[in-house]
């Protein structure tokens, strides 16, 4: 119940912070608005500036919202406002979740508070792992992160094909959403599993997968 009233508590804030606005003031926005009404158009994956040119940028948050807009019949702009206060509920629920999984309950809930309330004041809210009402690629992708490394942990755990997999496809989704996220969970599926290798050859047992996680979530 608390962590459900900590959800609470930022989605009320974060609805009276876009509330009467259409659009999102950053540049960010800008260009997944753009990219959102190119898929919308069938034109993806076009540059919506130079001629004869394809798009860079990682299309997810562009794609998500293109989705909301089909559905809503929003215009791209209003529904990447509109959408971001309850998508964004997928970061904390993903961290609590990766917390609880390494440790416990009772864990998780002082970690999401600490998230979502103990905060840097001067900072940008795209600066700071938490909560935001804005909807930011970077900011966004932070939950398929959390829930990757807990992909990832589960097979150590429970042997089988179907949690390698599930994380092999998190992955995918995250490079899809954000380059950085992804390079750094690739980062940690080569070290963890050269890691495991190397202690087949010692007495001692490896470390677990989720020192291998911590280290890779303070990265």
């Amino acid at each position: 119940m608390c962590i459900v009233f900590f959800l609470f508590v930022v989605l009320f804030h974060g609805l009276r912070a876009t509330d009467g606005i259409d659009w999102h003031p950053g540049n960010d926005a800008s260009r997944d608005v753009a990219l959102a009404q190119i898929i919308l158009d069938g034109n993806y994956p076009e540059d919506y500036l130079i001629a004869d040119e394809w798009l860079w940028y990682n299309p997810l948050t562009g794609a998500l919202i293109a989705a909301c807009s089909w559905v809503t019949e929003l215009p791209p702009p209003q529904a990447d406002v509109r959408m971001a206060p309850y998508l964004n509920l997928a970061v904390p629920l993903a961290f609590a979740g990766l917390v609880w999984y390494v440790f416990d309950g009772w864990v998780a809930l002082m970690a999401l508070a600490s998230f979502l309330f103990i905060l840097p004041q001067e900072r940008p809210t795209f600066v700071s792992a938490s909560y935001s009402p804005w909807l930011l690629a970077p900011h966004l992708m932070q939950a398929l992160f959390y829930m990757t490394l807990v992909a990832w942990m589960a097979p150590g755990d429970r042997p089988g094909m179907g949690g390698s997999l599930l994380a092999g496809v998190l992955l995918g989704l995250t490079f899809l959403g954000h380059a950085a996220p992804a390079v750094l969970l690739g980062g940690t599926y080569v070290l963890s599993t050269l890691a495991e290798c190397g202690w087949e050859r010692r007495s001692t047992p490896p470390p677990p997968r989720n020192v291998v996680t911590a280290a890779s979530c303070l990265a």
